[in-house]
């Protein structure tokens, strides 16, 4: 895994029981040992999609109508893009199976009632495989416009469908305590357990995808095989499993030329990330973003961006240095990185940090 600054201080006796018990079903595997070749070329990596409401034009920017998601899955038959659980491709990365070339998986965040009335009845009918990241405190409320607990329990019943943690409140974990982070994590595998008559798949997605050093280090700590942000890329066996990237498709970016964007895309080979967490202090950002390229990957052929402006970029050898923005504004600021690879694709590296601790609607 890549490495991120630890918080300070000191397990207790109760944090070390609680992270026993969620640890007690499953603990992670270490990574095996890959070639770069392998990271390189693709054969070891994924595309994951991110999805969240579906034909439901009163939420815009996360929305994808049923038209645009057939049609993604349409592309991807005739790719031959295999779609996996995503629990598969987990364990294929810590070694357990294969990957097959070019595969996919799909997630949803947030458990809203469209997923269930419009998206799952198609789902279902094609045999799709797919994640649901549930925030637990809205169904537990019967909020309007979220699944209802049985909703759950029809959907986790097909084998193709896991059900998995999203934390409780869906604040955001960017600017939490140890404490509030745990009771997040802890409240949400209860009642996922106690709705589904099972503990969830060691799977976790950051509300916002957004996660400090604290929250990365929780993560670790309570054995997550794989926790998911929302910035952009795929995934592959050399990157921190504690927040790996997903392909958002939805709102703006909905349509089938950005499926097809990320299904180019092949992981980005590098180093020793700087900042290690993906949050920064409001009014205390870092000087500079940085990281170490490795092979095949060469500064002379990198480029960034951030908001549609290309990046400036300092190399020293195979290190690289980019000015964090003074004029980066909350809640949060979005890097995207592209090196050519062959077969006119993409290495793509894409960072998203929270700027300050906020709430939002």
């Amino acid at each position: 895994m890549a490495q991120h600054t630890p918080y300070m201080g000191r397990l207790n006796i109760k944090r070390l029981m609680s992270a026993a018990l969620i640890l007690a079903a499953g603990l992670m595997a270490a990574p095996p040992a890959h070639s770069a070749d392998q990271a390189a070329s693709g054969d070891l990596s994924a595309t994951v999609l991110m999805y969240h409401r579906f034909d439901d034009s009163r939420y815009p920017s996360t929305n994808t109508s049923m038209q645009d998601f057939r049609a993604h899955i349409e592309v991807l038959k005739s790719l031959n893009r295999p779609i996996l659980p995503l629990t598969d491709i987990v364990k294929a990365l810590d070694g357990e199976g294969e990957i097959p070339r070019g595969a996919v998986a799909i997630t949803i965040d947030d458990a809203y009632l469209s997923v269930f009335e419009n998206a799952w009845p198609y789902l279902r009918d094609n045999n799709i495989p797919f994640t649901l990241f549930v925030a637990t405190e809205p169904v537990a409320q019967g909020q309007p416009n979220y699944m209802t607990p049985g909703q759950l329990r029809e959907i986790a019943a097909h084998s193709e469908v896991s059900i998995a943690n999203h934390g409780h409140t869906h604040n955001s974990l960017a600017f939490m305590d140890v404490e509030a982070i745990e009771a997040e994590i802890q409240t949400a595998e209860g009642l996922l357990t106690q709705w589904l008559g099972s503990t969830p798949p060691r799977l976790f997605a950051f509300p916002y995808g957004e996660a400090g050093s604290t929250a990365l280090d929780i993560v670790d700590e309570y054995g997550f095989q794989a926790a998911f942000g929302q910035h952009s890329g795929s995934i592959g066996v050399d990157q921190n499993r504690s927040y790996l990237p997903r392909f958002p498709l939805s709102g703006n970016y909905a349509g089938e030329d950005r499926l097809r964007e990320a299904l180019s895309t092949l992981p980005f080979p590098h180093e020793n990330f700087s900042p290690a967490g993906a949050a920064v202090v409001s009014g205390n950002p870092p000087a500079f973003i940085e990281f170490t390229l490795k092979a095949p990957l060469t500064p002379e052929r990198l480029n960034c961006f951030s908001g549609g402006k290309r990046l400036a970029l300092k190399a020293d050898g195979q290190h690289v240095r980019i000015a964090f923005p003074s004029n980066a504004s909350p809640p949060r600021w979005r890097m995207n990185c592209t090196h050519p690879a062959p077969n006119s694709r993409w290495h793509w590296l894409g960072w998203q940090t929270a700027l300050e601790a906020k709430s939002r609607e």
